[in-house]
């Protein structure tokens, strides 16, 4: 049941089969997902500018030492303006999700139990 559902999810035009762009544009906008509601999580003000205390504590509470956290924090924040936005964000997720599935990037952050 689990595997039709997630094949009709996957299958938007309804044609029974399975393209690899179809399974393309479902893994894009399931990742985007992901890192919008992460991003919202992060972003306790909400102010859409992830500040680096928010950030901290963000992280610091799903795991990564102080360190690991700061180093996270310069590897986003790519303008150094002590605010992430969305964009930088979601280019640096990205780049994270290249080399880790969704599922082991996602329990590591808190998104799933």
């Amino acid at each position: 049941q689990e595997a039709a559902a997630l094949f009709n999810e996957m299958d938007e035009s309804r044609t029974g089969t399975l393209t690899l762009a179809k399974f393309d544009h479902y893994a894009a906008m399931h990742t985007l997902m992901l890192v919008k509601e992460l991003f919202r999580n992060v972003d306790i003000a909400p102010n859409r500018q992830i500040e680096k205390k928010e950030f901290k504590i963000y992280f610091m509470s799903h795991g990564l030492s102080r360190s690991q956290a700061h180093a996270l924090w310069d590897s986003m924040d790519l303008n150094r303006n002590g605010r992430i936005n969305f964009i930088e964000f979601r280019d640096r997720a990205g780049e994270i999700l290249e080399t880790q599935s969704l599922e082991q990037v996602a329990l590591q952050l808190g998104l799933v139990s």
